[in-house]
Formats: C-alpha cells, structure tokens, sequence
C-alpha cells in the first residue's frame, strides 16, 4: 500500500509539474502573440485608413478574406470608407491574440483588436479581426464605424 501511494504521488507530481510548465509556455507565448498582432495591427490600420487603399488591404489579405470578398464589393465598401476623407490622426488600437483548438478546424491563432482615429470628416473607430497563418498574421475581417458613414437626414 505504501509503494502505490508512492508511485501515485509521484505521478501527482509530475501531472502539476507538466501542467505548470504548460501554463507558463501558454503565458510566454500568448504574449509574445499580442505583441505582434498589435504591431500588424497597427501598421494595418494606419496603411489601410491614410488613404483608404484597397491594394492595402488586399497585400494583407488572408485567404479566408479572399474567399469572402470579391473586387467589386471591396471598391463599394471602400467607396463609402472614403467619405471620411483622409487619416488626420490614429489614437491607437487595443485587443488581444487568442489560441483556440476545435476538431473541425484544429488549432488557431486570432486576434480582434478596435482602433479608434480621426479623420478629416469625423471620428470613426475600425475593428480588425487577425488570423495567423505559418508565421504571418493576415486580417480576417475589417469593420469601420462613423457616424459620418450614416445618410444625411
């Protein structure tokens, strides 16, 4: 009896000292995963917004975008993105890189970061959804709300 509580102890400890080092990796790597999300983020959302640039958002485009958007209705979309004019000054974006495993689609890293900026008919804040593929974030989604976008009464 006393060499199976040995052995199961020793099992115990093994199992936290695992799942410690499990933790710590996780915490390592999900910090390093916010520092370059944010980074691409940023120079995403500035290179985009400064002129509203299609070719900008499509040199970052991830495949799934691709797959979900044709040429025509990213003309239309950044037709109405330019009716706020020119980027007047970016305030920065915040959010966060998460990891997530399913059994359909396996492991993913994302990322939802919102930047809120100014530009020249309003303020306006952009959300930015982020994929990695291989060793390079690509956006996933891009939303942009203002109240300048809406009708005129």
């Amino acid at each position: 009896m006393k060499r199976l509580l040995t052995i199961l102890g020793g099992i115990f400890v093994a199992l936290i000292l695992i799942v410690g080092a499990l933790v710590a990796f996780l915490a390592f790597r999900g910090s390093a995963l916010d520092e370059e999300s944010h980074a691409f983020a940023d120079a995403s959302i500035q290179g985009i917004a400064k002129d509203w640039d299609v070719g900008q958002l499509e040199a970052r485009a991830s495949p799934e975008f691709r797959s979900a958007a044709n040429d025509a209705d990213l003309q239309k979309l950044f037709g109405m993105f330019r009716k706020l004019g020119s980027l007047k000054q970016y305030k920065g974006s915040k959010g966060e890189a998460t990891m997530s495993a399913t059994t359909q689609q396996g492991a993913s890293i994302t990322a939802h970061y919102v930047a809120n900026a100014e530009f020249e008919a309003g303020p306006a804040s952009i959300e930015l959804n982020l994929i990695k593929h291989q060793e390079a974030w690509e956006i996933l989604g891009i939303r942009v709300n203002s109240k300048a976008l809406l009708p005129a009464d």
